[in-house]
């Protein structure tokens, strides 16, 4: 879920990068150029803030690669539909695409599925009050 959610914000600040070279090119609007550059500087903050929350939660393992996944997945997914950037090779650089996307899916399935369960931590001793 957060692993999710930051990669997701760190691969919509990618996205939203190039959007915002293409809206100043464009010559649109000052206030959309604000909005998205705001979103620009919020997303990663928050993506380095839920990921830093879920490694205290939990560790690194499975999560990061989440993480380093959905960042990609949101930033072809911007390029792709907001865009309208297209696969270098055409079909086949779209099917190349489709077949590395699932292996790094399996891949983040498998490694998240073999992932040691977090235990949580066992309770300090107390010590016993003073003259018993």
């Amino acid at each position: 879920g957060v692993y999710a959610v930051s990669g997701l914000c760190a691969g919509a600040t990618s996205g939203l990068v190039r959007l915002t070279f293409r809206l100043v090119q464009d010559g649109r609007s000052v206030w959309l150029i604000a909005v998205v550059l705001a979103a620009v500087v919020v997303l990663p903050v928050a993506s380095i803030l839920l990921l830093q929350t879920a490694y205290r939660d939990g560790g690194l393992d499975a999560g990061l690669s989440t993480q380093i996944t959905l960042d990609q997945v949101a930033a072809v997914g911007i390029g792709i539909i907001v865009l309208g950037e297209r696969f270098a090779m055409g079909a086949s650089g779209a099917t190349l695409a489709a077949v590395s996307a699932v292996v790094a899916v399996v891949g983040l399935v498998t490694l998240i599925r073999a992932a040691p369960v977090p235990t949580p931590p066992e309770p300090a001793p107390t010590a016993p009050a003073p003259g018993r």
